[in-house]
């Protein structure tokens, strides 16, 4: 009997061996030929374990939602900006006062504030009223030294803005887009005037410039097609020779000091 079982384990053996070694070996598409049950027979994982960068960026913005220094234009936190009402806004470097950086209110007639924070507002920030459609008119307060690179780009239905003495400069396409504008009081201080600042302001029909200004930047008024009368101080006033493009032949450039 003891032999008997050895015997029979050696012949299991040898026809196992017989049997691998005639049949054909297995196409290479049957390696991966599951069924739709067997799909993930071999790969069984959680999809939602795997980094997913859209739920990655909602559960940021969630967070940043609840947090101080939330930036409401793009999500993200910036611990650098800080809010008082409707405005973020950002403290100077020398602490004394702050720049406007967005707003997020309704209002169509805008007072900005001459203090957020408890600091002096020093600077209408870059971009931080751009493409609010719903803004009519704008009071820029006292304090206010410099208006930003698009601070009011695309605010399609403004129509006046009061800038108040002591703005010494208007940003890159600044008024760029502002289709309705066609009222805008211009203090003496005002020296220069960035490129493309009212760029397609069709409704602007004549703007007089102060003593200060020194400076038209290229393309300040390109298409502004009922511009008919710019009142410069003198001639002394370095204006592009691209200022201008694409207004009426007939607009008048008037120097103050030769009337």
């Amino acid at each position: 009997m003891k032999k008997t079982i050895p015997a029979l384990a050696l012949s299991l053996i040898l026809l196992f061996a017989w049997i691998c070694g005639s049949a054909e070996a297995p196409a290479e598409d049957d390696f991966f030929d599951f069924g739709d049950d067997m799909e993930f027979a071999f790969f069984d994982w959680e999809e939602d374990s795997f980094f997913d960068e859209e739920a990655e960026y909602r559960a940021a913005a969630a967070h940043s939602q609840n947090t101080e220094n939330m930036n409401a234009v793009s999500g993200f936190s910036d611990p650098d900006l800080l809010f008082d009402g409707d405005y973020g806004y950002y403290v100077s470097e020398n602490r004394e006062s702050c720049i406007t950086a967005l707003y997020i209110g309704q209002d169509t007639d805008v007072d900005i504030p001459s203090r957020l924070g408890g600091l002096p507002v020093a600077e209408i920030g870059d971009h931080t009223f751009a493409n609010k459609g719903f803004i009519e008119t704008v009071t820029v307060p006292d304090g206010v030294r410099q208006i930003g690179k698009q601070a009011f780009f695309k605010c399609n239905s403004l129509r006046s803005i009061y800038l108040p003495e002591g703005v010494i400069g208007i940003g890159d396409q600044c008024f760029g887009g502002c289709s309705c504008l066609n009222e805008i009081s211009v203090p003496q201080s005002l020296e220069t005037v960035g490129e493309m600042a009212f760029l397609g302001c069709l409704a602007l029909r004549e703007i007089t410039f102060g003593n200060g200004l020194k400076t038209i930047g290229d393309s300040a008024f390109h298409t502004c097609p009922e511009l008919g009368r710019v009142t410069v101080p003198s001639a002394d006033v370095a204006i592009d020779p691209t200022a201008f493009q694409e207004c009426p032949e007939e607009l008048e450039l008037i120097y103050a000091d030769r009337i």
